[in-house]
């Protein structure tokens, strides 16, 4: 297929697939998924025609956007006070739950509002990137306290994501990590129970909502890689490759028969610098081939080396001005760096990088 640029492409068909098979074995109920990964109303409206009703994102600019599709949006990133105006024309018909977390002014916050918002901690139960920790319980019972005696706040609960999945090796890795942090949550649930009788917890990362079947004692459930998936989640386990529904469509500029390398337009750029280790060697994306491992082994800014020195034969069958098909390592990256999506048929798909010229 020839084309103009680098483009990122969507099969409806294997996304799709991916989300009906997370909604057999989940209470729709306890569904939010988070649309940090695609950023699409359109892509949106998939999840709208099964019955999906309240979402997640990442930032009050994004909740913005979907505000004009959505009518339930937690936004699962530390409130930013500096965005508290573009949070208050949010129609009032929309609901939305904010996060706070170590050293938020809840009293400041509070005054800032002009209308009630629920209100989740951003609980850390062992990723440590953000949020309390787990078991500073008199910090923890002293923000709920300066929440329950506000006028604009309401505090619903709990809020983590287990991160470190994304370091696991393998499914029982995967498991383990999720158990752990579960139980903390629990316990710290039965902790503030007299401050907080209804206790919501939520939870979200693709590799424990992908390779468990039950949730017991979670009250939701906020992955987002889910729908596309990529080659990070695949060495995970949380994945086949079959399942990838993502891939980036790059010109090939050059072809070099001794290096056995082709050069592409697809660098830092188009897929950011996330790397995967495979056979101790630092990989960047893969030719969508099953068939053929093909990696992606060298990028810059603009350039992408794709090393065929395993199938030196196949350099053959391409010349420069075709394209090359290249699986992402973190699909969630590629897109809000790209943009925008084409389908099959080279339709492009709204995307909230190209309607929101301050995101």
């Amino acid at each position: 297929m020839k084309i103009m640029g680098t483009r990122l492409h969507i099969d409806k068909i294997k996304a799709t697939d991916n989300l009906e098979r997370f909604l057999k074995k989940i209470n729709l109920q306890k569904f939010r998924p988070h649309f940090k990964t695609h950023q699409s109303i359109a892509i949106g409206q998939w999840f709208i025609s099964r019955q999906i009703s309240k979402i997640t994102v990442s930032s009050i600019e994004m909740a913005v956007y979907f505000s004009k599709q959505w009518s339930d949006i937690l936004i699962a990133f530390p409130i930013n006070l500096l965005a508290i105006d573009k949070l208050n024309a949010i129609d009032n018909n929309v609901k939305i739950s904010i996060l706070v977390d170590q050293g938020t002014p809840i009293l400041k916050l509070d005054s800032l509002l002009k209308r009630n918002m629920d209100v989740f901690l951003k609980i850390d139960a062992g990723y440590g990137r953000a949020g309390f920790d787990y078991d500073d319980l008199s910090l923890i019972e002293d923000t709920i306290q300066q929440i329950n005696s506000s006028k604009n706040l309401t505090c619903k609960g709990f809020l983590a994501h287990f991160g470190n999945t994304y370091k696991a090796k393998g499914k029982q890795e995967i498991a383990e990590i999720y158990q752990l942090q579960k139980d903390r949550l629990l316990n710290l649930r039965s902790q503030m129970a007299a401050l907080l009788p209804h206790c919501i917890i939520s939870i979200g990362d693709t590799p424990s909502c992908s390779v468990l079947d039950k949730f017991e004692d979670i009250d939701e459930l906020r992955p987002g890689n889910f729908i596309f998936y990529d080659l990070m989640q695949e060495q995970i386990g949380s994945c086949t490759l079959k399942d990838i529904a993502v891939y980036v469509d790059c010109p090939i500029v050059a072809i070099h028969i001794k290096k056995k390398q082709i050069v592409i337009q697809g660098g830092a750029i188009h897929f950011s610098k996330e790397s995967i280790l495979i056979d101790e060697r630092t990989i960047y994306g893969r030719w969508a081939n099953e068939e053929h491992a093909i990696y992606l082994s060298s990028i810059s800014q603009e350039h992408g080396i794709l090393d065929f020195s395993q199938y030196p034969e196949l350099l053959l069958q391409f010349n420069v001005g075709d394209s090359l098909s290249i699986w992402p390592v973190h699909s969630c990256l590629t897109a809000d760096i790209l943009g925008h999506y084409f389908d099959e048929d080279g339709n492009q798909l709204d995307h909230f990088k190209t309607n929101n010229h301050e995101a």
